[in-house]
Order: structure tokens, then sequence, then C-alpha cells
């Protein structure tokens, strides 16, 4: 990836209810501070999972080149509360009621 094309994306950090104690980067094209919260979904592994943005910038923890974007913002769904621990967050349904039937 270029420096320019890097300049018009933004890492983000997503919480997802998997086994593993961190956070895990993802880039996206919006540069929002207010997508802290946001539910998305990315891709993990050979799927897809809905996960939370708990940070927004800051330095990859792994190869630029390893990064994957998201796949989708449910920009309808209001965020989450800031402050709330990413656990609890994950204990609640991440799809938005209208998308818990998509596959």
């Amino acid at each position: 990836m270029s420096a320019a094309n890097r300049a018009d994306m933004s890492l983000v950090r997503v919480a997802l209810d998997v086994p593993l104690p961190t956070l895990f980067d993802y880039r996206l094209e919006q540069r929002h501070a207010e997508l802290i919260g946001a539910r998305v979904l990315v891709p993990f592994g050979r799927g897809q999972r809905a996960g939370v943005i708990l940070e927004v910038g800051g330095e990859p923890q792994v190869a630029p080149e390893r990064i994957r974007p998201v796949a989708h913002v449910f920009a309808r769904e209001p965020p989450l509360a800031p402050g709330r621990a990413a656990p609890d967050a994950l204990r609640q349904p991440l799809l938005p009621p209208s998308d818990r039937t998509r596959s």
C-alpha cells in the first residue's frame, strides 16, 4: 500500500467475541473519532464476524499488508456507550436486529 493510500485510510482496532485477549487491526476509509463504539462486520479467518471499534488511529500491531478492510459499518445503529468495557459490549448482540438474519 502506498503512502498516499495509507493517508486515505484509517486504522481501527476492533474487539471481537473470540477467545483471544487482543484487539484486531482493520482499515476503514472514514477517519472520524465518532467511530469509537460503532458496530462493524469484519473479515476474520475464512468468514466474517461482528465487532466493535474501540480505537481509531495509532500504529498497527501487524504488518500493514496484513490489515484487511472493514466489510461493513452498521451506521444506522447508535454506537455503544463510551467507557463501556469491551467484554460487556460483546455479550450483547452486535448485529442490529435488521441484520441478524444476514449470512
